[in-house]
């Protein structure tokens, strides 16, 4: 038998639900395709901005980027992507800020630590006023600095 990192052993096979793992690939290449088209146009838009003769203050620099689009690439980069894309120019920045995005990062990055919080989120008579900030509230790990939650009603 030869053992590789392509290449499983027989008795390892069996074990291993091959179909899950071709699944599992395939959703972390598609993940990757999307950052990397996201990284694309962020490069596009520097070279562009770059480019560009100075323009009068405030005027709006997105590339052509209509706003569906922009919010789609912006979902599937991690935090740090968004606020470097946000950083480029205006028309990314009021993307940034967008409650459906921010629920879509919500959504993507604690739907496997946290589903029971996610199936109660997605009811219908369930608001969140700022999904940006649930989302800084819920998604830093505790190691990360994040504060407890205050344990009672005066917070003691």
């Amino acid at each position: 038998r030869i053992v590789g990192p392509c290449i499983l052993p027989f008795a390892a096979m069996e074990q291993v639900d091959v179909d899950a793992e071709i699944r599992d690939i395939d959703r972390m290449l598609e993940s990757l395709r999307h950052q990397v088209e996201g990284l694309q146009c962020r490069r596009s838009c520097l070279l562009a901005a770059k480019r560009r003769e100075p323009r009068e203050p405030g005027a709006d620099q997105s590339g052509g980027v209509n706003a569906d689009v922009q919010e789609h690439v912006l979902e599937q980069l991690c935090v740090r992507g968004v606020s470097a894309v946000a950083a480029t120019c205006r028309a990314w920045g009021r993307a940034a800020q967008q409650q459906s995005l921010w629920r879509g990062l919500a959504l993507r990055d604690l739907s496997r630590r946290e589903p029971a919080l996610i199936r109660l989120l997605t009811q219908r008579h369930v608001m969140v006023l700022s999904w940006q900030q649930f989302y800084a509230e819920t998604a830093v790990p505790a190691s990360a600095g994040r504060r407890p939650a205050p344990s009672g009603p005066t917070g003691k």
